[in-house]
């Protein structure tokens, strides 16, 4: 116990920083890259957090904000989790590529922090949305949607500020490069759909013909 409580107490002075980049965040997205200041079970946990939070808010928001709850068997959190590490492996993979090729200077780790503590106002605010969705009526739907809206466009912001930041780009060559990582990611999503669906049309194409031999001899 003596040895575990300093490192719990390290960890949450660690968690602490998150704050700090989301209301600082050229100069806390700096200091992540520069001074070391990002921690891989920081990023985690805020990961875990963001998927558990869209979890949260599918089983237990009310009715009448919670468009999962007319199809609640939708539901999976084996396939939500599965999506999100794919989209998130996609962003980092992509955004280390492409912004190679155009003098970026952040890596593949330094994606993965900058993009992890930039999800935190969404995380805040769907917990909270969630919390009180059961106080709110139809008749607040536009303040429920604003408060929403303020969480994605925070973390979209901290998500520039972070490619920005990360990478040593201007204002506009960030949007160019953000840009360009949507579309590497849409394309190497299409081509591994399409290699999916290849492999799929030569193993069958294999078992009918092992079928055909089979019945045959």
């Amino acid at each position: 116990m003596n040895k575990i409580i300093p490192v719990l107490k390290k960890y949450f002075e660690d968690f602490k920083y998150v704050f700090y980049c989301m209301l600082h965040p050229f100069k806390g997205f700096w200091e992540l890259k520069h001074d070391k200041k990002a921690r891989t079970a920081v990023s985690v946990t805020l990961y875990v957090m963001f998927i558990l939070s869209g979890l949260i808010f599918q089983q237990f928001a009310a009715y009448t904000f919670n468009p999962a709850a007319i199809r609640p068997e939708s539901i999976n959190i084996f396939t939500d989790t599965a999506v999100f590490v794919l989209i998130v492996g996609l962003w980092c993979y992509s955004n280390w590529g492409i912004t190679t090729l155009f003098n970026g200077e952040g890596s593949v780790k330094d994606i993965f922090h900058y993009t992890a503590y930039s999800l935190a106002p969404y995380i805040i605010v769907t917990l909270v949305l969630t919390v009180a969705s059961q106080f709110m009526s139809m008749d607040e739907m536009a303040i429920f949607t604003t408060v929403q809206a303020f969480g994605i466009l925070w973390t979209g912001m901290l998500l520039y500020c972070g490619t920005m930041v990360t990478h040593q780009y201007g204002a506009l060559g960030t949007i160019l490069a953000i840009i360009v990582i949507f579309f590497g990611m849409f394309l190497v999503a299409f081509i591994g759909v399409l290699f999916f669906f290849l492999l799929q049309q030569i193993f069958g194409v294999i078992y009918a013909i092992y079928r055909e031999l089979t019945m045959r001899y």
